[in-house]
């Protein structure tokens, strides 16, 4: 991979990064996730002939693809931007349209797009974003967020969280370790970190940009101590990012905060889900406990490896960092008025004509949010929480 990026370039605030070449913060995350002696090949020149190249900013190269974001919008194609630019510090617009190209180019073998693509972060349409729509506060606090299930997709959401602000709490849930197959699928996992538990390298990656309270627990949900002994008003928020150990059960059954997550499917399809308690359909309407599933497992199949033999997964590529950016954005907007701006399911799928569609979500008949659970107690447990007015509850 080459890279043609000015010295001088420095990264702006609110990255965590501020301050810094952005060239070299650019070489020190790649080699960090593949090393030179693990095949990492990385170096800086301009575009030759022959290259699959991506302009980033208003104008197009001559046969690249370019990419371009400020602020809620989003586009790729191959002319002119028509985003207008500013000094608007919310990073979901840009981070979306890089992902979206890159999943463009790999769908669509690595063939630049014929035409170009504008869609907005605010409320996943194929336009720009209104003018004057809100944006994020990055020193607004977000609270207590926990994160259930720390692979690719819940990474990947703290990942671009933490590119606005680092105000928050964090809790951490997770049993599993980091294999070497996670590393291309998570913007937060590195070569040294293969082995350890995801929660730990998880941890590590927040307090290196700035978050302050993290409180990491390698354990199932059914078996964590911080999710056993949670008291009314936490969380704040819920990222649920796992699927297995019955996981939606139990959290429905304990009363939970809002949730919001990301999932991937397997044609090329990544999407965002939010539940409001008290206000609409459970996750286990989406994901029953038992029987038919929704069709949004996750993106992966099995390969072997040629070196020794092990099955590995395999993902298709830029799905997980779509969720996890989508997640983001839906977190960003918690705070700001007119939220909710979309319905509470958005898929993106990369080989659709209408890649960005929304709906609503149905509630299932005899589901424990329908039946069986204590509305009362439930209100009781969120009220303190800091998004509960969403639920209409103070």
């Amino acid at each position: 991979m080459a890279i043609a990026v000015p010295d001088c370039t420095k990264i702006r605030d609110p990255l965590p990064w501020a301050g810094r070449s952005l060239s070299a913060v650019l070489f020190e995350q790649l080699f960090a996730a593949t090393p030179a002696h693990k095949g990492g090949r990385f170096m800086a020149r301009p575009p030759a002939a022959g290259d699959v190249a991506i302009a980033f900013g208003l104008h197009a190269a001559p046969g690249a693809a370019l990419v371009h974001g400020c602020g809620w919008d989003s586009y790729f194609g191959a002319e002119l931007s028509p985003i207008r630019s500013s000094d608007i510090s919310n990073p979901c617009g840009p981070a979306l349209a890089a992902i979206l190209c890159g999943a463009h180019l790999l769908a669509d073998g690595l063939r630049a797009p014929a035409a170009g693509y504008l869609c907005n972060t605010l409320d996943w349409s194929a336009r720009a974003a209104p003018e004057g729509a809100p944006q994020p506060d990055p020193a607004a606090a977000l609270g207590e967020l926990w994160t259930i299930g720390t692979g690719s997709v819940g990474t990947a959401a703290l990942y671009f969280l933490t590119l606005l602000t680092r105000r928050f709490d964090a809790g951490l849930i997770d049993k599993d370790d980091v294999e070497i197959e996670n590393l291309d699928r998570s913007p937060i996992f590195v070569a040294t970190d293969d082995g350890r538990p995801k929660v730990h390298a998880t941890a590590d990656y927040l307090r290196s940009v700035g978050v302050a309270s993290i409180r990491p627990e390698r354990a199932t949900l059914g078996e964590s101590k911080l999710w056993r002994t949670r008291q009314e008003s936490t969380p704040d928020l819920l990222i649920a990012a796992a699927n297995e150990d019955h996981v939606r059960f139990q959290i429905e059954a304990d009363m939970p905060p809002i949730q919001i997550y990301g999932t991937t499917g397997k044609s090329w399809q990544a999407s965002v889900i939010r539940h409001v308690p008290l206000q609409g359909p459970c996750s286990l309407c989406l994901f029953p406990d038992s029987g038919p599933v929704a069709p949004t497992a996750c993106a992966t199949g099995k390969v072997v490896s040629p070196v020794n033999g092990k099955r590995i997964d395999a993902a298709l590529p830029f799905l997980s960092f779509a969720a996890g950016l989508m997640t983001a954005a839906e977190i960003l907007k918690l705070a700001l008025p007119g939220c909710p701006f979309s319905s509470m399911i958005t898929q993106y799928s990369a080989k659709a004509e209408d890649k960005l569609m929304s709906a609503r979500l149905s509630p299932r008949a005899g589901c424990l949010c329908q039946s069986g659970r204590d509305h009362a107690l439930h209100r009781r447990m969120i009220a303190g929480t800091r998004y509960a007015a969403l639920s209409g509850t103070i």
